[in-house]
């Protein structure tokens, strides 16, 4: 068996392939990707709306909403600018995971084990994939997508396969997933252990105990 291609970083002279709804979606064939989705009742929503609030607020105390289109705006940030955003609402939107709203279907033994065989199912074959963690009402990944495959298509495959498993073992109908999910892509080394330290360490920040998270890693080579 061969192995499996050395993953890349984020090239701005390579060719990216762009998606967007609420947030921006890039992905480039082979280069490492951050992901996290969750489920659509982790976060209350007037929290979302207050964080919402408060970044866009921020926003326009810096002169940068000048466009109806938010990421359009987030564009236009400077490098330290961008680096403070992500700081102070990245952080919060992820602390805002770990608080374990909602249902807390992933919790269920059934459910974390399930997402966890959705993940591996196709490693080495549309993606390698890294470090991850499925937590309670959320899932996080570093994954590298492979030729002819990108990050949003394997995203809605992973939510799509695991959505109609996770209504049957729970007894429920209807929307599962939040349809928008966060990535970013890596762009170095120091990136990428920065990144593994925070999927490694997540359920240890949110108190979680054995049994309450499925954590492990793929086969994505070590950089």
């Amino acid at each position: 068996m061969e192995d499996p291609p050395e993953p890349r970083f984020f090239h701005p002279e390579r060719p990216i392939e762009r998606h967007r709804r609420n947030l921006p979606h890039w992905s480039q064939e082979s280069v490492v990707v951050f992901v996290t989705f969750r489920l659509a009742d982790s976060i209350p929503k007037e929290r979302l709306a207050e964080w919402d609030e408060e970044r866009r607020r921020w926003l326009v105390a810096r002169g940068k909403i000048t466009r109806p289109d938010l990421q359009e705006t987030l564009a236009e940030l400077t490098p330290e600018e961008r680096v403070e955003y992500l700081r102070q609402f990245g952080r919060r939107f992820h602390a805002m995971l770990d608080e374990c709203h909602g249902t807390c279907a992933l919790r269920l033994p059934a459910c974390g084990r399930m997402m966890e065989e959705v993940l591996l199912h196709f490693d080495g074959v549309r993606y390698l994939l890294g470090e991850y963690v499925v937590m309670p009402n959320h899932v996080h990944v570093l994954m590298a997508p492979l030729a002819g495959y990108g990050v949003n298509g394997i995203v809605r495959s992973w939510k799509a396969h695991s959505a109609v498993r996770i209504n049957r073992l729970m007894g429920t109908k209807g929307q599962v997933w939040q349809r928008e999910s966060f990535d970013h892509l890596v762009r170095d080394g120091a990136s990428l252990r920065g990144f593994e330290r925070y999927v490694i360490e997540n359920p240890g920040k949110a108190a979680l105990r054995n049994g309450e998270f499925w954590q492990g890693r793929g086969s994505m080579p070590v950089v």
